[in-house]
């Protein structure tokens, strides 16, 4: 991880424990001190809740194994039986791009999300990955364009695209490649370069995108519930598909992959690759992480989440004493 985000990254991993003693798990961000006014709750109460991410992981792995249904179930129908991966990789110089994308061939992915920034030679990146990946590498760059509007305009897209023009079929989407809020830009990539472009909007802004007919596919994540309405609002205006990507980008440590994987399932438009997965650290936090098998996970099918937690690596990574919320 460190050599992706310049030192280490701390991430927590949750148990929620039932009466009936079944356990969920979920991973994420602090929410310690929230966690309170989830005793005494029936997990049922907080589907498609507004919870954080490590919550609805736990509850959802709670149902599920209480149901003995896999946690998908609970979302929706069953809708593929294999869920396509991404490899994801921060900002870094062309040659270590390649070495990127080498590595991820041979971990089994075939579509790369790649942080593009103002400081590294995109044009050099991208044919350094192409010459050495296979035929069907696909590259998907994320421009964070909202971050580096100032660089990443709409001309700077228009040089791009003529500069990449032999590889253009080869690019997955341009994720966020100006600010998101120039619609009217992003619809000129769109309809004068051909651009394919994805980008992160809640219910609202992803409405609103959809009319000025400003992007392809949408990145989704954060609550189910938001989650499943941008998903079903992009289908609905215009069979837009959509990407599940969950808090802390690429950077999971192994059970928000699973959760990502779930919500693919049973998404009918999730057909764009997942690009949270645990290969960026140098651990994952359960027994038998998902690996991709030519370039895509298979859906899990035990009840809930279908994972165990592996007690040696948590105890090796650990950094603090656990703390016990409730009796």
């Amino acid at each position: 991880m460190s050599a992706h985000m310049s030192g280490a990254e701390r991430t927590f991993v949750y148990r929620f424990v039932t009466d009936d003693g079944i356990v969920g798990v979920g991973e994420g961000g602090d929410c310690r001190g929230n966690l309170e006014k989830y005793i005494g709750r029936h997990p049922a109460e907080l589907l498609m809740g507004p919870d954080p991410e490590p919550v609805q992981e736990a509850i959802y792995d709670i149902l599920g194994k209480s149901l003995g249904v896999p946690a998908y179930r609970l979302i929706g129908q069953k809708c593929r039986d294999r869920v396509e991966a991404a490899f994801w990789s921060i900002d870094m110089s062309p040659e270590q791009a390649a070495a990127e994308a080498l590595a991820a061939v041979e971990g089994g992915y075939f579509v790369h999300k790649l942080k593009v920034r103002p400081w590294e030679d995109f044009i050099e990146q991208t044919e350094r990955i192409f010459a050495v990946v296979p035929a069907g590498y696909r590259l998907r760059p994320d421009f964070n364009g909202h971050r580096y509007s100032d660089y990443f305009t709409v001309d700077r897209m228009l040089d791009f695209a003529r500069a990449l023009e032999p590889y253009m079929d080869r690019i997955d989407y341009f994720e966020g490649p100006i600010n998101d809020r120039n619609l009217s830009g992003l619809a000129f990539l769109r309809s004068s370069a051909g651009l394919r472009i994805s980008l992160h909007a809640d219910p609202e802004w992803a409405a609103l995108c959809c009319r000025h007919d400003a992007c392809d596919y949408f990145q989704i994540g954060g609550p189910l519930a938001t989650a499943v309405k941008v998903a079903h609002l992009a289908e609905a205006t215009g069979h837009r598909a959509v990407a599940v990507e969950l808090a802390g980008g690429g950077a999971g440590a192994g059970i928000n992959t699973v959760w990502a994987v779930h919500q693919a399932a049973a998404l009918p438009n999730a057909t764009r690759a997942v690009d949270t997965v645990p290969d960026l650290r140098v651990a994952s936090v359960i027994a038998d992480p998902l690996k991709p098998k030519a370039g895509f996970f298979a859906v899990p099918e035990d009840p809930g989440l279908g994972v165990e937690l592996d007690e040696e690596v948590l105890r090796r990574f650990r950094t603090g004493d656990p703390v016990v919320v409730g009796d």
